[in-house]
């Protein structure tokens, strides 16, 4: 079927070494970040602490003493332990189920 034993071999060591490759890649990606807002007793001080863990900044909510953040799971847990964040929630986004009301929002009207 083959002619040349040689290359079935040389076919085979290469997949073989590429699927490694793809599989060492796998375990080898850097924890993915999700969008969080912190709150906090000051903005200051929990954008401090938060770059300090090694999280991003996304934008500062001074009104509420929140930032926007992208942080591990590791990093959360991290700032979870300071008693000036008093507590981290799931960024996310709010949908109206009035769509004339949304609608609206968007306009600007």
């Amino acid at each position: 079927m083959f002619k040349n034993k040689q290359t079935v071999k040389i076919a085979f060591v290469l997949a073989f070494t590429l699927a490694c490759f793809s599989v060492l890649g796998l375990f080898n990606q850097a924890p993915s970040s999700l969008g969080y807002i912190v709150k906090g007793t000051n903005t200051d001080t929990i954008t401090e602490l938060t770059l300090d863990a090694g999280g991003e900044i996304t934008h500062t909510l001074p009104i509420i003493n929140a930032i926007g953040a992208k942080l591990t799971e590791q990093q959360k847990q991290v700032l979870l332990r300071y008693p000036q964040v008093i507590a981290i929630y799931a960024d996310r986004s709010i949908n109206s189920a009035d769509k004339d009301v949304t609608d609206r929002a968007r306009s600007g009207s």
